[in-house]
């Protein structure tokens, strides 16, 4: 038995001891439950090792004395059973006899299972929702009418017991966040009425901007274009450029590549903004919109040389047998046949036998060539093309130079032989010409040149398409007929409500008119004093934070606002829409046919993208890639933003595609789909796909489908140098599956830095050198198998099958028997062995994530249920997200923190 699953058996099934050994009769019975008959057995087995004093795990039983405590623990009872009834705790002597075992297994079971949850609901405790910093973003966004971003300088959402950052009670609250809310509040307005006003621009000169590399100097080309050129990624063209207000900004520049193609990167602050593809050797323009804070910030500018354009037929190859000998033979013999001949009557002329066998020779080089270039062109790659047309051109010149020496051993002018040339073998030389003209639009490959920049102009902030800027907000103004205090309050009995996410309170309204009289009344301008106003509203714990509680101490079902509230920051992270809170202040929205059809109707809006993000990234913890986890630059140059960006999308879409009932959750296990552009493509191997477009596409490879042939898990799952098999199995294990993967032993030890890097030697066969210490070997043995079966994805999920020039081996064989070869074979074993656990888990953290809570032992019930339904609607995603939403933890709030002796289940 190994380390850590003997360690789960002293957690578990000594638990289960501690709980049966009170038993002597059945624990749930007319007369309730009780502990009382199995205390000897405790004793006896369990509390010699697990008491105040031993706690050996980390572990005392005597707390759990109650059926409370023992329902807390569900995951863990579970386990116990299981290794009770397998005979497998406890794991010396002394033993309980067959009798003793049989007596605790019932007894567990019993305890665990026969609890009527209809009598004992609880929808648990949520403190207070404050906005998360990607809530309050959105909610701005949805409330003013504009993406400002303003919660940015919020700092991040720690992530709280229930595994995301939406956990309400890691949501704490400082006097320091709430001035951060009012400077965000005040920055968000500014911002949006600045947009009412003219942009302004500032111009500057290319050779009157700093520049990195002293030794350089300005380019002119021709007239009137000077500037710096970038020609390497260390040179960087700066300028300090203060930008009056939050918001969006152009950047124009006049520039010019100095070959064909160029390109250049824009950096605030030394964040990446975008990159520009230069166009030519002639100056043109160029413009790049990103959104900037304001203030003072250093503008960058570096060479970034983009990719060369793709070719579409870059996998399209001559159709020729495997046996490539095969193929190269017929090219030479079909050269042979089809070659130009050498006109009759040299012979006659008396030129030397060895010069007519050399330009023979030549000849039949030469078409050797276009045969080649007949067989890949001009439907063939741009490559191939070239490298048969440059050939071709190559051997002809050398046919050419041999028949300028025949002419000149016939003593005859040249172009009059070769006219005799050409007109003895007119068909053939035709042919070649036909297949050259064919080609001819094909060019060779881009050269890729330096980025010449002119002048660069900033200009904003401006209104983003689809804005009507403060008209979004400011739906009145002061005019001759409409005094300024009723225009505000205009104003402000449209913004209230909506902020508020609920109908505006008797006064409310007026107590924020009365800020709008402070600024009016001290000469403030009409907006100036309706700022302070919405400023007001903004800052309001009102805003800040969502009010989901009743009128009394109890467990109460949310109200049809609240509710409206709870589903939109579940599926959209925002406030909820006019036609939601239409339905919820008329009382329909928790009538069930009209939530299922809300539901249905925010998966499929555009704002849902917010969820499905949030959720995946921080489910499956892929999340920080890119930011906080990034693998080692040098040794995976291929890593790029683009790259990055294109992984995370590969799982977002997946998962949304889901949402909307375009496939069920076992996708994510396995699936023969995915989404890819060209840049994700081609880093997988497939070359069919082009453009920066995500579009689902067929995939030929069985190892690729689901989550763990995506870059972006394989990627995040790996160390910054290698991949890293305890951190995939640990990660199937835990994070897919939800099972416990157990914690190593403090002296496990690790293996080197450079594990993986040595020449003729796998990953894997260093792994079982390290595995020989048993201390390390009792930690792997659940997690390796599946980790090695992932072998074949490197650190940045490119499949190979060699490794510093050895063979992988890929197979995996688990403790019960069963062993796997390679990606493919392991997500069968997922599929067949491990979905219910599987489906279980997802069931769980989307609940989790819905409440904003960690779940606890009282909505095991709900759980069951969700997870039944979706089975039965074959393992439908859009039916998961409705029975999470019609659950009854969803639909009510227990007013009474959980600890007050108040809110707990009582089943003893």
């Amino acid at each position: 038995m190994s380390g850590i699953k003997r360690l789960c058996f002293t957690f578990g099934a000594a638990l289960v001891l501690s709980g049966a050994s009170a038993l002597g009769t059945e624990p749930v019975g007319a007369s309730g439950w009780s502990m009382e008959p199995v205390k000897p057995l405790f004793e006896k087995y369990c509390h010699g090792c697990h008491n105040p004093d031993e706690k050996k795990g980390d572990l005392d039983l005597t707390v759990f004395d109650t059926r409370d405590s023992i329902l807390k623990r569900p995951k863990l009872w579970e386990e116990a059973l299981l290794l009770i009834e397998a005979e497998e705790m406890p794991p010396k002597e002394p033993l309980p006899t067959a009798e003793e075992r049989a007596k605790l297994a019932h007894w567990v079971d019993q305890t665990i299972h026969t609890l009527d949850w209809s009598k004992h609901k609880n929808p648990g405790h949520v403190t207070i929702p404050r906005l998360t910093r990607a809530e309050y973003n959105n909610t701005m966004r949805d409330l003013l009418g504009i993406d400002l971003h303003p919660g940015q300088f919020f700092g991040e959402d720690g992530q709280g017991a229930s595994g995301f950052n939406n956990d309400r009670d890691a949501l704490f609250v400082t006097p320091g966040i709430l001035e951060k809310y009012l400077a965000a509040a005040e920055r968000a307005l500014d911002a949006l009425f600045a947009l009412d006003g003219d942009p302004s621009t500032v111009h500057l000169e290319s050779e009157a901007m700093f520049m990195t590399e002293t030794s350089m100097r300005p380019q002119k080309h021709g007239d009137d274009f000077e500037g710096y050129a970038l020609n390497r990624g260390q040179m960087t063209l700066y300028e300090s450029v203060v930008f009056p207000q939050d918001g969006y900004y152009e950047f124009k520049l006049r520039a010019r590549s100095t070959t064909e193609m160029s390109g250049t990167r824009l950096r605030i602050n030394d964040e990446v903004v975008g990159d520009i593809v230069l166009l030519g050797e002639d100056p043109s323009y160029y413009t790049l919109r990103a959104y900037v804070p304001r203030g003072s910030h250093q503008m960058a500018w570096n060479i970034q040389k983009p990719a060369p354009p793709p070719d579409p037929n870059d996998d399209v190859k001559p159709y020729h047998p495997d046996d490539r000998k095969t193929f190269r033979k017929l090219m030479q013999s079909e050269g042979r046949r089809n070659a130009p001949k050498i006109p009759r009557g040299v012979v006659e002329a008396g030129v030397e036998t060895r010069l007519i066998e050399k330009t023979q020779a030549a000849s039949e080089a030469m078409q050797e060539a276009f045969e080649w270039l007949r067989a890949y062109g001009p439907a063939g790659s741009k490559k191939d093309i070239n490298k048969y047309r440059d050939n071709a051109n190559k051997k002809n010149k050398a046919l050419n130079k041999h028949l300028n020496d025949i002419a000149k051993a016939m003593d005859v002018e040249v172009g009059s032989f070769k006219k005799s040339f050409e007109a003895e073998n007119a068909e053939r030389l035709a042919d070649n010409q036909t297949l050259l003209d064919a080609i001819a639009h094909i060019q060779k490959g881009v050269k890729l040149g330096n980025a010449h920049i002119d002048w660069i102009e900033v200009t904003g902030p401006l209104t983003p398409a689809g804005s009507i800027g403060s008209k979004h907000v400011l739906i009145a103004e002061p005019s001759g007929n409409l005094a300024p205090r009723d225009a505000a309050r205009r104003v402000l009995d449209r913004f209230v409500p909506r902020a508020f996410r609920r109908p505006a309170q008797k006064g409310e309204v007026e107590r924020y008119l009365e800020l709008f009289d402070i600024g009016h009344v001290r000469g403030d301008s009409y907006r100036d004093s309706i700022r302070l106003a919405l400023t007001g509203v903004l800052a309001s714990p009102n805003f800040i934070f969502r009010g989901e509680f009743g009128p009394d101490a109890s467990a109460a079902a949310l109200t049809d606002v609240q509710l409206a509230s709870r589903l939109s920051y579940f599926l959209w992270m925002s406030m909820p829409d006019d036609a939601l809170m239409e339905l919820a202040i008329a009382g329909k929205l928790s009538d069930e046919a009209t939530l299922k059809r809300q539901v249905r109707r925010m998966i499929a809006d555009p704002r849902a993208r917010a969820f499905a993000e949030t959720f995946t990234g921080q489910w499956l913890d892929f999340d920080t890639l890119g930011k906080s986890v990034m693998p080692d630059p040098d040794r995976f140059p291929q890593f790029t933003v683009e790259l990055n960006q294109a992984m995370k999308l590969e799982v977002i879409l997946t998962f949304e595609d889901m949402l909307r009932g375009e496939g069920n959750l076992l996708g994510l296990i396995d699936s023969d789909s995915t989404y890819l552009n060209q840049t994700l493509a081609r880093h997988y191997g497939v070359r069919s796909v082009l453009g920066d477009e995500m579009r689902r596409v067929k995939l030929k490879d069985p190892n690729r489908g689901g989550l763990l042939g995506m870059g972006a898990v394989l990627t995040a799952t790996s160390s910054p140098t290698r991949t890293s098999p305890v951190m995939r199995g640990k990660w199937v294990l835990e994070t897919l599956l939800g099972l416990s993967a157990g914690d190593p032993p403090a002296d496990a030890g690790a293996l080197p830095g450079n594990a993986g890097q040595k020449k003729g030697l796998t990953l894997r066969e260093e792994f079982i050198r390290h595995r020989r210490d048993p201390t390390c070997a009792s930690c792997h043995d659940k997690i390796d198998p599946i980790g090695f079966a992932l072998e074949n994805f490197d650190a940045i999920g490119r499949f190979r099958r060699r490794e510093n020039g050895v063979a992988i081996d890929a197979t995996g064989t688990l403790d019960e028997g069963i062993t796997f070869e390679g990606p493919a074979e392991l997500k069968a074993y997922l599929m067949e062995h491990r979905k219910d656990s599987f489906l279980k888990n997802v069931t769980e953290r989307m609940l989790g994530f819905a409440l904003g809570r960690q779940l606890k032992y009282y909505d095991t019930p709900t759980i069951e249920a969700i997870t039944r339904a979706v089975a039965e609607d074959d393992y439908s995603a859009a039916t998961l997200v409705e029975a999470v939403v019609l659950s009854y933890p969803f639909g009510h709030q227990n007013n009474r923190p959980e600890g007050d002796g108040r809110s707990e289940v009582s089943v003893n």
